[in-house]
């Protein structure tokens, strides 16, 4: 590439310094095998999700690059990239006879985006016109998210019907001509299947018959499609510390008496919005996280998510030191965002959340308006608070470790129902609950300025 068949001008040099990047790529394979090309291959896709519109100001598309950038990241790295996605799509038995019959024809001459199109669609009989507006005319990336799946049984078998919603990363429209594979995967985290969907726009769908009964699934697992979203997969033995890399999402396994799979899924779009909004509270539009898995009895971990203005992850969400950052959580996307308790650690622009009990689901950040309500909670100086019953049957007692301040009683979505200072010499507090549900308690320490945040559940 380059030297037998030339771009036709500096607007179009991804046809030559993107396919040598993918050379780059193949060559992993041929010498280490398929493993080794992904791993590689997913080291660049991580390098330019983050950095490659930092460096080049922006996403861009492929063609009529500016020749400030003509032997910039979106040429060299996204290039080799989408040469990986056409590969992905034409599948090995037709991509390499048609691309060295292409290099066969146009030996000794220079050649634009939309001949190679035009000799696809004629080659393969599949008109390319689609892949090629997305991915090649066209700046930004796709991601493709599971919404829901739904299991039937079906005698000895199971009926398996999923829907797909693409979101976008800075791209002007719903990419199309996609063939996404979707891992499907049983209670004890093995794969028992991987099925392709074709995907045409905004939603889709996909239906499979299985011997074995799947509990969840991860969209693209080998980066098929080199989209906005990074991934990362391990098998837990034992306790300790686990990177999930290129995700900003840290495991810390407490108690794991047999093996845990933990999958997780950093996407760098804009997670669903609040089903029912709460005055104040902004959802990061940016990115979020899916983990999934198989999670043993008795397994418990910390989950640590980071973030960062200084890396350009929340410069939209990270925008005053007064307004608090929270992380909320959700089991899927049937159900709407929850504030849980949590402990920052870091500055009001760069740090980490740290969620006990981690569970599989979405998380994403948020930032709570100052003076709208319940902010993020802190390490207290003191420890944490005691409150009992929980649950409760209607009465709870708030135990503030001898602090004299605030305890305020909020819904999970956000609203104050109850608030009540602590009297000299008394630091407990009762609060007669008349709706049954879940709630958080947050308490404001006089001395410290600090506060912790803690559930609590009332049952009738």
């Amino acid at each position: 590439f380059g030297d037998m068949v030339t771009c036709i001008n500096a607007e179009e040099m991804w046809l030559n310094e993107g396919w040598a990047v993918f050379n780059e790529y193949l060559t992993q394979e041929i010498l280490y095998g398929d493993e080794a090309y992904i791993e590689y291959m997913k080291l660049k896709h991580r390098d330019v999700i983050s950095q490659c519109h930092l460096i080049d100001d922006g996403y861009r598309a492929l063609v009529g690059i500016p020749n400030e950038y003509t032997y910039g990241e979106t040429v060299y790295q996204k290039g080799g990239l989408v040469v990986h996605a056409l590969r992905s799509y034409l599948g090995d038995e037709v991509f390499f006879p048609a691309i060295r019959t292409w290099l066969q024809n146009k030996k000794f001459q220079h050649a634009s985006s939309a001949e190679l199109r035009d000799f696809l669609t004629q080659y393969t009989g599949t008109d390319m016109t689609g892949f090629f507006d997305s991915w090649v005319f066209n700046a930004g990336f796709p991601a493709f998210v599971i919404d829901s799946l739904q299991i039937i049984p079906d005698g000895n078998a199971y009926g398996v019907k999923g829907f797909i919603h693409q979101k976008l990363r800075n791209a002007p429209g719903f990419f199309t001509q996609n063939r996404l594979p979707v891992a499907l995967y049983d209670s004890l985290g093995r794969r028992i299947a991987l099925v392709s969907v074709e995907v045409n726009g905004e939603y889709a769908s996909f239906e499979a018959t299985l011997v074995s009964k799947p509990c969840w699934t991860v969209v693209d697992p080998d980066i098929r499609i080199p989209g906005a979203m990074t991934v990362d997969q391990h098998l837990i033995k034992g306790t300790g510390n686990t990177d999930f890399s290129g995700t900003y999402f840290r495991l810390i396994t407490n108690t794991n008496p047999d093996s845990a799979v933990v999958h997780v899924t950093h996407y760098r779009v804009a997670p669903d919005s609040l089903k029912v909004p709460v005055d104040g509270l902004v959802l990061s539009d940016f990115r979020f996280w899916q983990v999934k898995g198989y999670f043993p009895p008795s397994f418990d971990a910390t989950g640590r998510f980071s973030y960062s203005k200084t890396l350009h992850l929340d410069d939209s969400l990270l925008v005053s030191a007064t307004d608090s950052l929270m992380i909320l959580y959700r089991p899927d996307a049937g159900h709407d965002w929850q504030m849980i308790p949590a402990t920052k650690q870091g500055t009001s622009f760069a740090g980490n959340i740290m969620v006990s009990n981690l569970k599989p689901g979405d998380y994403t950040l948020a930032i709570k308006k100052f003076g709208t309500g319940i902010d993020t909670p802190h390490p207290s100086e003191t420890g944490r608070l005691r409150i009992y019953p929980n649950p409760s049957h209607g009465i709870v007692v708030i135990e503030t470790g001898g602090q004299q301040g605030v305890a305020e009683i909020f819904t999970l979505g956000g609203e104050r129902i109850f608030s009540q200072r602590t009297t000299s010499g008394d630091a407990t507090i009762r609060w007669q609950a008349s709706v049954q549900g879940n709630y958080l308690v947050k308490f404001t320490s006089d001395n410290s300025g600090l506060f912790l945040v803690e559930k609590v559940m009332v049952v009738r």
